[in-house]
């Protein structure tokens, strides 16, 4: 997936990504972009 220190990707972002739809947007484009 990510590679590590590349993106700040925890548990915690994890956590706020889910409260957000939007957060869910960017975790698309990552995951496409990757």
């Amino acid at each position: 997936m990510l590679e590590q220190g590349k993106e700040p990707f925890t548990v915690e972002s994890q956590v706020q990504i889910a409260r957000n739809p939007d957060g869910w947007e960017w975790i698309k484009a990552v995951i496409t972009a990757s």
